[in-house]
C-alpha cells in the first residue's frame, strides 16, 4: 500500500508538484502548456553561442571516458579553451570542485563543466545548478550511458530563492512518480535486512534508473518549470 501512503503524504502540495492548470471542462477547452521544442532550443543556442560546438565536443569527450564507471568525474573547459580539469575523479555521489576551477570561476572564465551521472539520469541536481551559478559557469554537461544533457545557464541571481523553492517541488514531483511507478521495488526493500546507508543507495539507484528510463519526460518537465529563470536543458541521445 506504499502508493496510497505516498498520495496521502503529497496530496496537500500536489498543485505545486504538478503545475498544469489547463484542462478540458466540458465545452471549455484549454490547451495544456507544452515544453519548449528541443530542436528549436538547440538551434537557438547554436546561433547565440559561437563556441557551442566546443560544448558538444567536451560532452562527447567526457561521455567516452566515463562509460561503465562507478564514480563521478569532472572535466572543465575555460573560455580561453584550456582544459582546467581533465577527468578529475570523485566518488559515487560527488566530485569536489578543485581550487583552480574555483579561481577561474571567480574570473568568469569557465565555459563548460562536465560530469557524469548513473543509469542514464541526466537531470541536473539542485547542487549541480547552484554550483554552476556560484562559479559563473555558462554550460553544464551531464552524461550518462548514451545520453548527453546540456544545461544552458543564463540565470538571474535575483530569482535564486524562487528557483530553489521551485526545484525542490520539481524533485518532489519526480519522487512522487518514482513512488507510484516503482512501488513494488521500493516495497521489496522493506523485506531486506538493510542498514540506512545500504537502503539509501538502493533507493537512489531506483530513482536514477527511473529518471533514465523517462529522460525526455523529465527534460521537458524541467524546461517547462525553469525556462522562466533562463535555464533550460538540451537532450542529445548518442
Amino acid at each position: 500500500m506504499r502508493g496510497f501512503k505516498v498520495f496521502l503524504k503529497f496530496k496537500n502540495i500536489f498543485n505545486r508538484l504538478n503545475p498544469i492548470n489547463t484542462f478540458d471542462f466540458g465545452e471549455i477547452k484549454e490547451d495544456i502548456e507544452k515544453a519548449p521544442d528541443s530542436k528549436k532550443l538547440l538551434e537557438k543556442t547554436i546561433k547565440k553561442y559561437p563556441h557551442f560546438d566546443k560544448i558538444i565536443l567536451m560532452g562527447l569527450y567526457h561521455l567516452i571516458n566515463t562509460q561503465n564507471v562507478d564514480k563521478e568525474f569532472l572535466s572543465v573547459l575555460s573560455k580561453d579553451l584550456n582544459i582546467i580539469a581533465d577527468l578529475l575523479e570523485g566518488n559515487d555521489e560527488i566530485v569536489e570542485v578543485p581550487y583552480n576551477v574555483k579561481l577561474e570561476g571567480k574570473k568568469n572564465n569557465i565555459l563548460v563543466a562536465c560530469h557524469n551521472h548513473f543509469f542514464g539520469a541526466i537531470i541536473p541536481s539542485l547542487s549541480d545548478i547552484c554550483t554552476a551559478i556560484k562559479y559563473n559557469c555558462r554550460f553544464i554537461v551531464i552524461v550518462s550511458d548514451n545520453s548527453i544533457g546540456i544545461i544552458v545557464n543564463d540565470f538571474n541571481l535575483s530569482f535564486k530563492k524562487d528557483f530553489i523553492e521551485d526545484y525542490i517541488f520539481f524533485n518532489g514531483y519526480i519522487q512522487l512518480c518514482v513512488d507510484f511507478e516503482k512501488s513494488n521495488e521500493l516495497d521489496q526493500l522493506d523485506s531486506m535486512n538493510l542498514n540506512s546507508n545500504e537502503r539509501k543507495k538502493l533507493e537512489n539507484e531506483i530513482f536514477d534508473r527511473f529518471v533514465g528510463e523517462n529522460t525526455e519526460k523529465f527534460v521537458d518537465e524541467f524546461n517547462l518549470r525553469f525556462n522562466k529563470y533562463n535555464i533550460y536543458e538540451i537532450y542529445i541521445n548518442i
